[in-house]
């Protein structure tokens, strides 16, 4: 199985940026062990790479799948949900 590639945008270290962090980290280490790459992006600090991915809301999880690119808004709280996408997609 190919590694799924994860950008999560976040805006800073907000309650929401946090928990997103939290809940994904928990989802991949959990579930997803060895077959991800993941890479969070502050948005203040790196607005180039946002506005090139087309980021219009923080938290943002931009997963990049062999035949797709998911973009997930929200504190990514809902991990089934989140594991349906990257399963139905990889």
């Amino acid at each position: 199985m190919e590694q799924i590639k994860l950008k999560l945008y976040i805006t800073d270290h907000n309650k929401r940026s946090v928990a997103a962090i939290v809940n994904l980290t928990r989802l991949i280490e959990g579930q997803l062990v060895g077959r991800y790459d993941l890479e969070i992006i502050d948005v203040l600090k790196d607005g180039e790479r946002a506005q090139k991915d087309k980021i219009l809301a923080t938290p943002t999880l931009v997963c990049h799948l062999p035949n797709t690119l998911t973009k997930i808004i929200g504190d990514l709280s809902e991990t089934e949900k989140i594991m349906t996408v990257l399963e139905f997609n990889n």
